[in-house]
């Protein structure tokens, strides 16, 4: 079974600059790496402020799938975004998008990962518009503040946006 990362958090903080710093260390250790990018980027129904019902549930089954299908044949499977981060963006926009059980098994899948890093914007954090994500800092916030809620008991590490582009950071990783 593939070592499962995730890595998730409200947008705009740098999960995606996380993602591909964190694969290049696990390749120096000769893990054979995939990361999950994003999907809503592919999403074929509106997004944030704007998301539907399909769009939460278009971005879960399409994350799921490609969970399952990376974690078949990588070591390490680094996910930018989980399947239930689409759940945080409906709560916020008071989408109910499923049953209490079928959230129950999407909640508890964060169980799932090795690593759940939350990734927090601070004050350098800014968001810029890319004609995809919301640059709305209101809306931005109030989904951070969900994370903080919702997956807090399953976070491996939090971090702070400003963290990443750190250069002298490091990253604690092992492999196997």
């Amino acid at each position: 079974m593939a070592k499962l990362i995730a890595i998730t958090g409200t947008h705009g903080t740098g999960k995606t600059t996380l993602s591909f710093l964190l694969a290049a260390e696990y390749k120096k250790l000769g893990a054979n790496v995939k990361i999950i990018q994003e999907v809503a980027r592919s999403c074929p129904f509106p997004l944030n402020d704007d998301m539907t019902r399909e769009t939460a549930l278009w971005i879960y089954h399409e994350h799921s799938k490609k969970e399952l299908e990376a974690c078949r044949d990588h070591d390490v499977v680094i996910c930018d975004r989980t399947s239930f981060d689409s759940f945080v963006y409906a709560e916020c926009m008071g989408i109910d998008i499923m049953d209490l059980e079928e959230r129950r098994a999407a909640y508890w899948h964060l169980d799932d990962y090795s690593e759940l890093y939350l990734v927090r914007p601070d004050n350098l954090c800014t968001l810029h518009d890319d004609g995809i994500r919301s640059v709305d800092s209101k809306f931005h916030w109030q989904i951070d503040d969900l994370f903080c809620h919702n997956v807090k008991q399953f976070i491996t590490e939090q971090i702070q946006s400003s963290q990443i582009f750190d250069k002298d950071q490091t990253w604690n990783i092992s492999y196997p």
